[in-house]
């Protein structure tokens, strides 16, 4: 079993218990109404840092997670320090749904290239900037 996770079950619960740098280096995007900012979720337990990424906002206003607590609690699910499984990652907060939980293809698409742009440009600086490839002859190998 991985030394970040331990788990016991209890009669017929089942409890899992994770260390704090789990999703270390992972990015997580949370497709939905938005996420309150300055939830104590977020939190890196150090001043003035916070995991939570400038949100984009493809429909509605900067507000509407006020409306509705559903990113918030997705997100909470997905990263936060009390329940959720990667309390290390950066949460990523893609609102393409409105106050009313409404939204459209447009805004699903607005974040879909959010988070495909994002990729490409881990991608661009990440990958190998050099490549090499050997062939040999087609005639050494038909030997």
């Amino acid at each position: 079993m991985p030394t970040s996770q331990l788990c016991c079950t209890h009669g017929s619960s089942f409890y899992a218990f994770y260390t704090p740098t789990v999703g270390t280096d992972t990015n997580i995007y949370i497709f939905d109404t938005g996420i309150y900012p300055d939830h104590s979720e977020w939190d890196t337990r150090e001043p003035g840092i916070s995991r939570l990424a400038a949100p984009l906002i493809c429909a509605g206003t900067s507000t509407d997670y006020t409306f509705t607590d559903h990113g918030t609690h997705l997100a909470s699910l997905a990263a936060g320090w009390t329940h959720g499984t990667g309390k290390s990652a950066t949460i990523h907060p893609i609102q393409v749904l409105d106050a009313n939980g409404e939204g459209s293809t447009a805004s699903l698409l607005c974040g879909m290239e959010k988070l495909l742009q994002d990729g490409k440009d881990y991608n661009d600086a990440n990958a190998p900037k050099k490549i090499r490839c050997e062939f040999e002859p087609w005639s050494e190998w038909a030997q």
